[in-house]
């Protein structure tokens, strides 16, 4: 009997304990943008100290831009930018362009070339989707090895993330949102 109870026991706490098993980057059909509690918590009291915080005028949204990417900038280059929405749960991904002495097209134009293919990638509308959008692609071309340009105002094409610092800071950062919205 007593070997039944405690086969019992057993039973009911392995089972008890399975927790949700495999489900990562959240349910199917949830919005890419969502937070939860320990993602927030993680990023709040541990990543955002490379961070500088700024609070978007005339909402609650907190912007964090890597501390690595203050300033001009010696060259063009897109910053991302985490916008952390706390009232909605939610969490964005924003690029703004750096200032560096010269003046990006509009709309922003993204050419990668690669040693097989070439693309372009233009950011019209500027939409939060379409933003996420292409810094993702920025960071999976960053990682594959790409070169990446993007188009001057005089219709020129610059080299971005000319150096392996800003690309790690970049790369950083993207890794920073995707493991807040429980991408990664």
């Amino acid at each position: 009997m007593k070997k039944i109870t405690l086969l019992g026991t057993l039973w009911i706490i392995l089972f008890s304990c399975g927790g949700q098993g495999g489900q990562t980057g959240g349910a199917a059909g949830e919005p890419p943008y969502r937070t939860t509690a320990p993602s927030l918590l993680y990023f709040k009291n541990i990543r955002s100290a490379y961070y500088e915080m700024s609070e978007q005028p005339g909402t609650r949204i907190e912007l964090y831009r890597l501390r690595k990417f203050n300033g001009p900038s010696a060259a063009p280059l897109l910053v991302p930018v985490i916008a952390n929405n706390w009232l909605k749960d939610e969490a964005y991904l924003f690029l703004e362009p750096a200032e560096y002495g010269g003046a990006y097209a509009t709309p922003i134009t993204v050419r990668w070339e690669a040693p097989a293919d070439t693309s372009i990638y233009r950011l019209e509308p500027a939409t939060v989707a379409r933003q996420r959008e292409l810094a993702l692609q920025l960071y999976e071309g960053l990682r594959a090895g790409r070169q990446a340009s993007i188009l001057a105002a005089d219709s020129t094409w610059a080299p971005l993330f000319g150096g392996n610092d800003i690309r790690e800071s970049y790369s950083t950062a993207i890794r920073d949102y995707l493991r807040l919205t429980e991408a990664l």
